[in-house]
Formats: structure tokens, sequence, C-alpha cells
């Protein structure tokens, strides 16, 4: 801001003003921006719509960029990000840089994540008797992710994995199977095919 000092002579007798020499001082402005509310984690179904947001101040104007994983969002140049349809390569880490004449600050990150979900199931599969054969699910969420298969109801032990892999099917592979998978936020179920 600028600091106008007017000189002013001032005399009881008369009471009257005289305009003196104009001084301009740049005094510099310490108003750079600041977060006042932070961006906060976001826990979401898969296909949801979520958003972040901050609440900021400072010298206007004030400008924003988002990243995402410490790369900048095109276009996400406002005070909210909205996500819609979130997918699994939307998981991760968001901030935002606020920026205006005099600095900028980076929010923290504030973690977008995922209950799980089965976005490709299990549907069955026909084999081939004495031929190897594979099925397997696809799976998204905040990991890790953990797998436990089940035939018939009945778990099949040491797989943890997507894929359910036989060297050489037997009849006695013949069944139902289903799989639950598994994070830190929750579990889903596979219906069984």
């Amino acid at each position: 801001g600028v600091f106008i000092d007017y000189g002013v002579y001032h005399d009881e007798r008369a009471f009257w003003l005289s305009p003196g020499t104009v001084t301009a001082t740049l005094v510099p402005s310490t108003n750079s921006p600041a977060i006042t509310a932070q961006p906060q984690p976001v826990i979401v179904h898969a296909h949801d719509t979520t958003a972040f947001s901050i609440t900021a101040f400072g010298t206007l104007p004030l400008s924003y960029q988002w990243s995402f994983n410490g790369t900048n969002i095109s276009g996400a140049t406002l005070s909210s990000l909205t996500i819609a349809n979130v997918v699994q390569t939307n998981l991760g880490a968001y901030s935002v840089v606020v920026t205006n004449g005099v600095g900028s600050v980076t929010s923290s990150n504030a973690m977008l994540s995922m209950y799980p979900f089965i976005n490709v199931p299990f549907t069955g599969a026909t084999a081939y008797w004495g031929k190897p054969a594979s099925f397997g699910i696809e799976a998204w969420g905040t990991g890790p992710l953990s797998y436990q298969w089940f035939k018939d109801g009945v778990a099949i032990l040491n797989v943890n994995t997507q894929t359910l892999s036989f060297t050489s099917i037997q009849a006695t592979n013949a069944g139902l199977y289903s799989v639950v998978v598994t994070s830190p936020l929750g579990s889903v179920t596979s219906a069984p095919a």
C-alpha cells in the first residue's frame, strides 16, 4: 500500500491550512495467502461424485492450482475441486497451491480413498478336463486388497490373488466359486458363479 504524508502548516491565530510537501512511501503488504480450512480426506464408493475444498485469505486476487499426486490438474483453478464418477485411477493425494502477488502457500494433502469394489466380477467359466484354466476378477479400492476364494461356500486355502488358477482341470474342480475382497476399509463379496 501507499502511505501519503501531507505536511500541514497550522497557525492558531489565523487558523488556516497550507499544503506542504507531499511524500509517498511504499509500505510492503504482508497479506500473503493463508489457508484457514485445509482440504479433508474423503472415502467414497466406486462411481461416486466427491469434492475437495479449502478456505483461504490474503491480498486479492487469489489464484488456485490443484494437483493430484504432485502433478498439476489441468483446469483445476478454483477453491474447490469436484471429481465425478470416481474410479481406481482417481485414488491418491490431492493438494492445492494458493497464490497472489505477495506469495504462495500449499495445502496439506487430502487422500481420496475408496471402499472395496468388484469392477469386473467372476461370471463363471467352462474348462476342459486335464487342461490348465484360470479365472479372476478386477477389484478396485484403497489397498492393500486381499482375496479369499471359495468353492461351494468353503474357503480355498493359500489363494490370495485376483486370479484363481488350475494346472489341470479335474471333475472335482466343478462347482460354484466366489471371492471376498477385503481392504482396511471393508469387504465386498462376488456372487457365486
